[in-house]
């Protein structure tokens, strides 16, 4: 495999979780779902690399597969997943959010799973200001409210505007997929950069 390490992309987990990205980014984007088959299926497979390589594998077939352990598996899916969950129950979000995050966590395993999950989130925070601020322009340009000649009214009304806004329903699978797709280029050595150490 040109020269480099079978970690990352270059492993049947790394192939499995970027084909199962691709179809949920296209839907997310599509229809603003993430369709369950997917994301079932996801964390089914990665169980049973996990599984499949606590029984019967070998150092060589472990960096193959890509497996992570069953242990860091179960555990990747179970925190990511309920960690969402909860989040996503004060917010509103899409429970096909939560399962996708689910399965990221039990391909990747806890730590990688969580750095994948940071950086989507980060990634969509930033494109969501750069968003904002194109099409509101600045905030506080200067001149408070009350000398500006606002009315109480206009201020309500622009809040009410902020907080509708952050209702706005973002296809986030695409984030996830970027996310990802950083980390398994970082375990594939193809970049560098460390968030939580080892």
């Amino acid at each position: 495999m040109i020269g480099l390490p079978p970690a990352g992309l270059f492993t049947a987990t790394g192939g499995l979780l970027l084909v199962m990205l691709l179809v949920v980014a296209k839907t997310d984007i599509d229809s603003k779902t993430i369709p369950n088959w997917a994301t079932y299926t996801g964390v089914v497979w990665a169980l049973l690399i996990n599984v499949g390589q606590a029984l019967f594998g070998t150092v060589a077939s472990q960096q193959m597969l890509g497996a992570v352990g069953l242990s860091d598996s179960l555990i990747g899916f179970a925190a990511l997943f309920f960690g969402l969950l909860v989040i996503f129950s004060f917010s509103g979000g899409g429970a096909g959010d939560v399962k996708l995050i689910g399965a990221i966590g039990a391909f990747m395993g806890l730590k990688n799973g969580f750095e994948a999950g940071l950086l989507s989130f980060l990634g969509c925070a930033l494109i969501v200001m750069v968003q904002s601020l194109l099409k509101n322009g600045l905030p506080f340009r200067g001149q408070p409210a009350a000398s500006s000649g606002v009315m109480l009214g206009e201020v309500e009304s622009g809040a009410s505007k902020v907080k509708t806004g952050l209702k706005a329903e973002i296809p986030l699978a695409p984030f996830f997929a970027m996310g990802v797709l950083l980390v398994l280029m970082r375990e594939s050595s193809l970049i560098d950069f460390v968030i939580i150490g080892d």
